[in-house]
């Protein structure tokens, strides 16, 4: 595993791991979806599978996430396709590439699919492909990134936070109480969400994105997915072009558990190693 480092168009240094496989046939790049980072647990356990089929794998923080430069606020759409984009031109070398997004890393996936030919597939996991419908039915509702803006209310979140403790199952425990503090952190500094970040929501384009698209895609999305319902990825299966898949599951949106994970990094593995598009082999 290796520490390596991208600016992005804007001079920002963004943070990542390479996990580079003995073999090294293709490049897989996984992209967190919102407030997330590099260390999802469920991106681990893919690096993990997939670079034991040969499989190179870089994983970052999008500006303004993680250990990555740059403002948390600003952190659009757009500018983590940019993100992205820089990330592609970072790894010339690699002639074949394959992008895996997580929630809106699935968004920035399919924005910026069509920038490279050395893009050969994409994945997304539990996909954003509406946005603004997305984050004014459930984003904002849920995170106190937004909800507390600039009252915030210290006393409150450490109650909601108690109260996910007291209720979480006891095999994702750790990573919901992760998940809240990281919350409350940003919530306690005032981590709020630009103008920019709606703008560039209502900019983004990933319908006409998806129809552009003409690569192979595998569509994955959990049945218990609250947070981005199932028909987001029917939606996103109807406006791609062949060779398309969906494969839905019985998983949530982030809490996913060791075995959830496992399926997943398998539907994977088989999609990449069955699909004689790719040609890994050469």
């Amino acid at each position: 595993m290796k520490e390596v480092f991208v600016k992005n168009k804007k001079g920002e240094r963004l943070a990542g791991v390479l996990d580079k496989s003995k073999e090294d046939k293709a490049l897989i790049i996984l992209c967190h979806g919102f407030a997330g980072t590099k260390e999802y647990s469920l991106f681990k356990t893919i690096s993990n599978e997939l670079t034991k089929d040969g499989f190179s794998i870089f994983r970052f923080d999008f500006s303004g996430n993680g250990k990555s430069e740059g403002v948390f606020g600003e952190a659009g759409l757009l500018k983590e396709s940019d993100d992205l984009k820089s990330v592609l031109k970072r790894f010339k070398k690699y002639k074949k590439i394959i992008l895996i997004g997580h929630s809106m890393g699935g968004a920035a996936c399919i924005l910026a699919g069509n920038s490279s030919k050395r893009v050969k597939g994409i994945i997304t996991i539990e996909g954003l492909v509406l946005p603004m419908i997305t984050f004014s039915d459930s984003f904002l509702k849920f995170s106190p990134v937004v909800a507390f803006g600039e009252n915030i209310n210290e006393d409150e979140i450490i109650s909601k936070i108690e109260k996910v403790k007291s209720s979480a199952n006891l095999s994702i425990t750790k990573r919901v109480l992760e998940s809240a503090e990281k919350i409350f952190e940003r919530a306690k500094n005032k981590f709020l969400l630009h103008d920019s970040f709606f703008e560039e929501a209502k900019e983004a384009d990933i319908e006409h994105s998806a129809r552009k698209l003409r690569k192979p895609i595998l569509i994955i999305h959990g049945k218990r997915d609250t947070l981005i319902p199932i028909s987001h990825a029917r939606f996103l299966y109807q406006h791609c072009n062949e060779p398309k898949k969906l494969v839905l599951l019985n998983h949530p949106h982030s809490f996913i558990i060791k075995d959830e994970a496992e399926r997943i990094a398998k539907e994977i593995k088989e999609w990449l190693n069955n699909n004689e598009i790719f040609n890994f082999a050469k």
